[in-house]
């Protein structure tokens, strides 16, 4: 395991420096699923991911941080997961499932875990912990990990199951495995065993949630590529005081330019391209609308080039700037 891990972190060190120096730039997708891919392996092979990843000592409060969370118990804090995993959905398979008797007392032992935790947490901050809190508290948090990994792992062919429903031309099964895996540390973190009902129930209303976003994210990005590059040429570098190149921020440009299209011109574009649910036919969109097939291809193909036009326009663009916030 530390061979393996050693190799991972070298090499995730490498990627990680070229991730920085290319950060206000559009990072090449094959970069990105590389660094993504070992940043999963890492998760999966239980790392403490922080530590590993900045190759630092964490002081007692900043360990107790990445656990404990004032509002909501556990955040989020892992990295993105992978992009690509045919590789290894092999292994994925053979995680050992646990029966529920096991889950439920892995469950508890995390809630014990947390209410310790806050207690150290609580005693930190008026200065009255001592060095026996300190290495209880890192027992504690790598215990903490363990168990959540254990639920992980154990999961991992549910979430296998639910990306099934969401592949399309533009969906491989491979991305929404990973956005699904992605989920699933959330979701340990947030589940309350006391509530009486299995983990799976709750997870696969998250990780059914997760993809579903996703889906509509890349739908949106989808009918910007479609509209034409003037969509991203249009939208300032975020070093000149504009706009990022963060997706979000094209997202919300999609957004404004399609509130400039008529009721009839926005509702063809969102059901041809599933901005809002599943994509439907020149067919069903007729039928619907109550016109022929051919005069919705005519208003999709108006309506783009409407969008276009509106991309290209730097007045329109300087109106949208106060999205980016």
């Amino acid at each position: 395991m530390n061979v393996m891990n050693d190799f991972y972190r070298e090499k995730m060190t490498v990627l990680a420096e070229i991730s920085k120096k290319t950060q206000t730039a559009v990072v090449d997708r094959s970069l990105y699923k590389k660094l993504n891919l070992l940043l999963s392996k890492l998760s999966l092979q239980n790392c403490f991911f922080d530590a590993l990843q900045f190759g630092e000592e964490y002081s007692i409060r900043s360990l107790l941080d990445s656990v404990i969370d004032e509002d909501d118990g556990v955040p989020y804090e892992t990295p993105e997961y992978i992009k690509s995993l045919n590789s290894y959905t092999s292994d994925f398979c053979s995680y050992k499932l646990v029966s529920p008797e096991m889950e439920s007392d892995l469950f508890l032992r995390i809630g014990a875990i947390k209410q310790h935790l806050i207690d150290i947490k609580a005693r930190a901050a008026k200065d009255q912990i001592n060095q026996q809190d300190i290495s209880n508290a890192k027992q504690l948090v790598s215990c903490y990990f363990t168990y959540r990994n254990i639920l992980i792992r154990a999961n991992v062919r549910l979430v296998m199951s639910l990306a099934k429903s969401y592949i399309s031309p533009r969906m491989s099964f491979d991305e929404l495995l990973s956005v699904g895996i992605e989920a699933l540390p959330l979701c340990v973190d947030r589940f309350n065993v006391l509530l009486g009902y299995r983990f799976s129930t709750f997870a696969t209303t998250c990780v059914r949630r997760q993809m579903l976003r996703y889906v509509q994210k890349q739908q949106k990005l989808s009918l910007a590529e479609d509209i034409g590059p003037e969509v991203l040429v249009s939208v300032p570098d975020s070093s000149q005081g504009g706009f990022s190149d963060d997706p979000n921020v094209v997202l919300n440009l999609i957004e404004a330019l399609l509130n400039q299209l008529n009721a009839r011109e926005r509702d063809v574009l969102e059901n041809r391209f599933g901005i809002k649910g599943q994509k439907q036919t020149l067919r069903v969109i007729a039928e619907r609308l109550g016109v022929s097939h051919q005069r919705v291809r005519q208003i999709e193909t108006h309506a783009l080039n409407k969008l276009n036009q509106l991309a290209k326009s730097s007045e329109y663009a300087d109106a949208l700037m106060p999205i980016a916030g």
